[in-house]
């Protein structure tokens, strides 16, 4: 009877281990993650610094403030902002 509830034990957290990780998953891969406090600040003030840098057409070191953003607030609105904003760049050195 003891090794049916350890058996049980393990199933149950087994499970609760892959739905958190299936929730964490698709939390990143939607780019729904939200920030709050220090990051969601650190966020938009490295977006704002870089869409200036960007406004002046100092690209490359706008490149280096949205490569921060994409780097350390992946899966978040700020990431996908900045990856468009670096996907711009990119094709105007190209052309």
């Amino acid at each position: 009877m003891k090794k049916f509830f350890y058996v049980l034990l393990v199933l149950i957290c087994i499970s609760f281990i892959l739905t958190v990780q299936g929730c964490n998953f698709s939390k990143n891969s939607t780019g729904n993650r939200q920030l709050a406090g220090k990051q969601k600040v650190q966020a938009e003030d490295w977006l704002h610094s870089a869409d200036l840098l960007y406004n002046v057409k100092d690209y490359s070191f706008a490149l280096e403030y949205y490569k921060k953003v994409v780097k350390y607030y992946p899966g978040t609105k700020y990431a996908s902002e900045a990856q468009k904003k670096m996907d711009e760049i990119q094709s105007t050195k190209i052309n």
